[in-house]
């Protein structure tokens, strides 16, 4: 089974556009009806609808071909296979089919592309290694948890559940919805279904928890107070770049953004500064100052650089 992802594409809060293929979800708000036949009062609870917007898991350029990949099914591809359903001079075909046609033709990396396209670059050896520093691989380990815990979901199941699991991601659905979608297609209980995603969850969690620490320099204590700036609705369309890339790109760099956006919103306390060797004090106006390469300076400014 292919890898399990708790994240996907943003999920829109407002009504969509007009003609916008959506999706029902329900959620946990009750709405209660009462009704009176000949005086007999019957009080009935329904769930809320909402919806969320499936195309947005494609994030190419609204000019770009591939924006238009969909599967089968007709729902948004994030990626373009031989079977996917793509457009070109407004006619709708694989990219298999369009290929044979001349319309496309694909890389040796198995990559489609027009044929007026340049072929990309061959990446230098620093590029290459700079790539592999944002990769969003699983250990193998972390990728046999995934699938344990995935075991009873068809192919078709992952992907339904991984649309589920976006507005869990976002902070945008509960995850009770998702736990009930996973119920109703694997037969597990409430119970069990809320521990397999909960196991799911903290793998890739974790996996983006370590980048954030490691490779864009937050401080563990600071992970909470990123992730509920990272929600904001200001924030959602990079957050929803970001995500996109962990989950159909396998590249964590689209946090990158978003940790240089919070860090020019929130610096670091002083707390962390020290913890991390360096010497802090505060100025007469009361600004939270640190000294680099014998330099004082503000920890908003150093960390907005990079620098802290």
């Amino acid at each position: 089974m292919s890898d399990f992802n708790s994240y996907s594409a943003y999920t829109p809060t407002q009504e969509e556009a007009q003609g916008t293929p959506h999706i029902p979800f329900k959620n946990d708000e009750k709405v209660t009806r009462v009704t009176f036949v000949d005086g007999v009062g019957t009080l009935e609870q329904s769930e809320r609808v909402t919806s969320f917007n499936s195309r947005d898991i494609n994030t190419f350029p609204a000019d770009d071909w591939r924006s238009t990949a969909t599967d089968l099914n007709g729902s948004p591809s994030a990626m373009v296979g031989d079977s996917t359903l793509v457009t070109l001079n407004g006619t709708q075909a694989t990219a298999r089919d369009f290929e044979k046609a001349g319309y496309l033709e694909k890389d040796d990396r198995g990559n489609y592309r027009l044929p007026s396209e340049k072929p990309p670059e061959d990446a230098s050896e620093a590029q290459q290694a700079e790539a592999r520093r944002h990769r969003a691989v699983l250990p193998p380990a972390a990728h046999a948890t995934v699938n344990a815990a995935l075991e009873g979901l068809s192919m078709d199941g992952v992907d339904t559940v991984t649309q589920f699991g976006v507005g869990v991601a976002l902070g945008q659905l509960p995850v009770s919805m998702l736990a009930r979608q996973f119920s109703t297609m694997t037969g597990y209980d409430i119970e069990a279904s809320e521990a397999r995603i909960a196991t799911v969850q903290g793998v890739y969690q974790t996996q983006a928890d370590e980048y954030l620490v490691s490779q864009q320099g937050l401080h563990r204590d600071e992970l909470q107070d990123f992730y509920e700036f990272a929600r904001g609705l200001q924030n959602r369309d990079a957050l929803s770049k970001a995500v996109n890339g962990q989950v159909y790109s396998k590249q964590m760099s689209g946090y990158g953004s978003l940790v240089k956006l919070y860090l020019s919103k929130t610096a670091p306390s002083q707390k962390m500064v020290k913890a991390n060797g360096m010497e802090t004090k505060t100025s007469a106006d009361g600004a939270a100052l640190v000294k680099l390469h014998g330099m004082w300076m503000t920890t908003k400014v150093a960390a907005f650089n990079g620098w802290i």
